[in-house]
């Protein structure tokens, strides 16, 4: 799991800089690595598949549940709220330094509690998060109401409720649309994964199989944006339904893939791919503090040279990994350290 999370990451960076060759080069040479942003579909399965296997044995336990909670916010908030604050300073300095693209006028207590809203949101990439605080919100509250057994049943409600709010083409408030967005399918399926995990012994060639299938599904999906749309990715980012039917399979394959490689492929257990794992929170929220700080004067320096934007790629890659490692070590790190040991004794449920 550490390795599809350093993957993930890695691809949303990636999406990310060719959004910056996109503003500041003027060039859009390397616009397929938009297609990166399905890391975000990764994490959202990694997320169903984890908190499925930490949770197993814990339901119909009161102190399980609220220990599950607990143990979601001190990992969520307090790493989010350190960039939301220096987000917030640049904001309250210079408004277009943050966000741009979608206006300045955001709710700053919701985005600073993570509840979605109209407003554009302070930390850009924290749209995510809002959907992870749900999902561990939504589980919560499973673990303390439903006996384990029930789960399978429970996520298939949430599911047919999914499809029939997308059927019907209704447009609740944002905190319902949030709990029935299909984005909350994904991590119904890396429960599902979870549930097949547990019935399923691990085969290193049905890993590799369900790898190859992952990438070649990617490739055609970015083949048909190059076909179909000149090569943008933006129609699928935009459309949650699309991006399910296009994205969510490959993303599924390659995290089911992982499960079934583990301990049998050195690209699933290489040590600095699982150190980006480690790191891929901070990562998470550090990056495009980088893009953004260095990208422009990079752009100056470089936009004349022949593959200026490479020698850029090449610069701001580094740097971001250089600070994503320096927040989990300084600051990541502590915080949980902090935060994970106040947590009370747990009690493993009897049912």
């Amino acid at each position: 799991m550490q390795a599809c999370r350093a993957y993930a990451v890695l691809g949303v960076i990636l999406s990310h800089i060719s959004g910056l060759e996109e503003r500041y080069f003027h060039s859009n040479h390397c616009r397929l690595f938009r297609a990166g942003n399905i890391g975000v579909d990764v994490f959202f399965i990694v997320s169903g598949l984890v908190i499925s296997l930490v949770t197993t044995g814990k339901f119909r336990v009161i102190r399980n549940a609220l220990t599950f909670l607990y143990h979601r916010v001190a990992r969520i908030y307090p790493v989010f709220w350190f960039y939301f604050m220096i987000a917030l300073a640049i904001f309250l300095y210079k408004p277009s330094l943050v966000n741009a693209l979608a206006g300045h006028k955001p709710h700053l207590l919701r985005a600073f509690l993570l509840i979605p809203s109209e407003s554009p949101n302070l930390v850009v990439q924290s749209w995510s998060l809002s959907y992870e605080v749900a999902f561990y919100l939504v589980f919560g509250v499973a673990m303390l109401l439903l006996l384990e057994k029930w789960l399978p049943y429970f996520l298939g409600a949430w599911a047919l409720v999914i499809f029939l709010v997308g059927a019907i083409h209704i447009h609740p408030p944002p905190v319902i649309a949030l709990l029935s967005s299909a984005y909350d399918l994904e991590f119904i399926v890396g429960c599902c994964l979870f549930l097949l995990y547990r019935r399923v012994s691990s085969n290193s060639f049905r890993g590799r199989l369900a790898v190859l299938m992952a990438v070649l599904c990617f490739l055609g999906v970015t083949l048909w944006c190059v076909v179909e749309n000149a090569g943008s990715i933006a129609r699928i980012d935009e459309r949650p339904w699309l991006r399910i039917a296009l994205w969510t399979p490959p993303a599924a394959l390659f995290v089911w893939g992982a499960i079934e490689l583990e301990g049998h492929s050195r690209w699933f257990d290489h040590p600095w791919i699982d150190a980006i794992g480690d790191w891929s929170y901070s990562l998470y929220l550090s990056h495009i503090i980088v893009i953004a700080t260095i990208g422009r004067p990079l752009a100056a320096i470089l936009r004349h040279l022949p593959g200026g934007f490479i020698l850029a790629y090449i610069i701001i890659i580094p740097c971001v990994l250089g600070l994503g490692y320096l927040s989990f070590r300084f600051l990541e790190q502590p915080l949980m350290k902090f935060f994970y040991k106040r947590t009370p004794k747990r009690e493993h449920a009897t049912v």
